[in-house]
């Protein structure tokens, strides 16, 4: 019985889609003759403008996500003042506690946001949730640091609405792309989100970062905000000048264009009722695939790697808490959180290089499958540099965390290369992408549930239980992850994405 994701990328491959293929280079493919002319016709293009203006949103909600883990500390300060009498390591596990609750009340959102996300985005424009969610998360940004100074449980209820308006933005973005970019461009499309997606941590955290602690005095995690909240509003009035739900509705395209991607509307369209049609093996409803054999291993395997990636967010403030001690300049806490991130970009593009290099020299699956290895390699790396950062001493810490997580996101940015761009921005098809939106949305759950484990073991816990789990976790994921492909490729022939 054959993945419904595989077989529709097999199958579209295989399509002939006539002068889409032909004509799709004119998007991110500039012929080699004339780079320069074909570069200024791009940026002329519509569907580049779309792609642009959709990493901006990428860019945007990303940092409001990550923002948080530097605000943190200054928003636990005025409650951990309230205690004058408690001493650095019972204020210390406070705010660790207040940490875990906040990070819970995100992950929470997204699990029980999924289903009305899907749903509604079928009913409704995405263009139109794009403007509601971006607005929204706006104002929530500038109510934040109001709410803030009331209780840290009102923190967590703004991130549990961040958390809601980030997963309502999630199908809508990918419908957008897969109406407005063809399917030989769509990885190139996918490269900008990435360089978003990085450009958040590696800029924004720094910027927020410096923001916070040089305003200090004032609350400068707070004007941090509120600047997040004005490229917010600059960003939705770009939206609404740039991009509309599909090419059919915009009247500023180019005809040739617009015929280009009104085809790969279509021929995906086709394949997909070519599989409904004929192959009777297919899982295609999402209800059926997570109660088979196949389901219920893609989603254990999608709740070992959510859990390893995790594990450098579940961690930041324990390893922020030891940055704090060993250097005085708040701002280098922001770029220490940057600099991973670069490696990540720079592994991004290593692993896309090489990618690309396998998919002319293979065909589809074995590419699926070289790239299944990579993700494999990237997560066992993570956890080992995240099971590394309690054992070590705080005079190498800085040096440790500088090889250890850059390493580790180095090879780790396969995982984003091996799945969110083959899932995602491959099919724009509704009943597969519903299908994964609820696979991972109960892998979210997993992921809350050790969330929570987690912050009992290191609030509540003696220090050796606490260090046990920071170490035996993670990896303890991974090799579960790979254990569940191996045994399925054994038995099936092919691994699971």
């Amino acid at each position: 019985m054959m993945d419904p994701r595989q077989l529709f990328l097999l199958k579209l491959n295989n399509v002939d889609v006539g002068e889409e293929r032909r004509n799709s280079c004119t998007l991110f493919h500039p012929m080699r003759n004339s780079r320069l002319n074909d570069f200024k016709s791009t940026l002329k293009q519509r569907s580049f403008h779309v792609a642009f203006c959709l990493s901006v949103g990428f860019f945007f909600f990303e940092l409001v996500r990550i923002s948080i883990n530097i605000a943190l500390p200054f928003i636990t300060e005025p409650f951990s003042s309230t205690f004058p009498n408690s001493t650095d390591q019972q204020h210390f596990d406070c705010k660790i506690w207040q940490k875990f609750l906040i990070l819970v009340a995100y992950y929470v959102a997204c699990v029980v946001s999924t289903p009305l996300s899907v749903y509604l985005n079928k009913r409704k424009s995405p263009k139109f949730f794009l403007m509601f969610t971006s607005a929204t998360t706006s104002l929530l940004c500038i109510l934040l640091p109001t709410v803030s100074q009331w209780s840290f449980y009102y923190v967590a209820g703004v991130q549990f609405m961040f958390g809601t308006m980030r997963i309502f933005t999630l199908p809508a973005f990918i419908k957008i792309l897969g109406n407005w970019i063809p399917i030989s461009t769509r990885g190139k499309a996918y490269t900008m989100i990435v360089i978003a997606f990085s450009a958040a941590h590696i800029i924004g955290s720094s910027i927020v970062s410096c923001v916070s602690s040089s305003f200090r005095s004032i609350g400068g995690w707070a004007i941090a905000y509120y600047c997040i909240a004005i490229f917010g509003f600059t960003w939705m009035a770009f939206l609404v000048m740039t991009v509309t739900s599909n090419p059919e509705k915009c009247q500023t395209i180019q005809r040739k264009e617009k015929l280009v991607l009104l085809k790969t509307l279509e021929t995906e369209q086709k394949v997909w009722q070519a599989i409904q049609h004929n192959d009777e093996q297919v899982l295609i409803c999402w209800k059926t695939t997570f109660l088979s054999p196949l389901g219920l291993i893609s989603f254990l395997k999608s709740v070992a790697i959510l859990c390893a990636i995790r594990c450098y967010e579940i961690y930041s403030p324990v390893v922020n808490f030891h940055l704090r001690q060993c250097i005085s300049v708040d701002f280098m806490i922001g770029i220490m959180d940057s600099v991973p991130m670069l490696f990540h970009l720079i592994g991004f593009f290593t692993l896309t290089v090489l990618s690309a290099k396998l998919n002319r020299t293979t065909t589809e699956q074995q590419a699926c499958r070289d790239l299944d290895f990579f993700s494999f390699v990237g997560s066992l790396s993570i956890a080992v540099s995240v099971a590394l950062l309690p054992l070590l001493p705080c005079d190498r810490l800085l040096l440790w965390y500088f090889m250890s997580i850059s390493f580790g996101l180095f090879l780790g940015s396969c995982i984003s290369q091996g799945n969110f761009k083959i899932f995602f921005f491959h099919i724009n098809v509704p009943e597969i992408q519903a299908q994964l939106f609820y696979e991972l949305s109960l892998a979210e759950c997993g992921t809350v549930i050790w969330l929570l484990a987690c912050s009992f073991a290191q609030s509540f816990a003696s220090h050796t239980v606490s260090q046990a789990v920071a170490v035996c976790t993670p990896i303890f994921m991974v090799i579960f992850s790979a254990l569940i492909n191996l045994i399925w490729k054994s038995k099936n022939g092919y691994a699971i994405l």
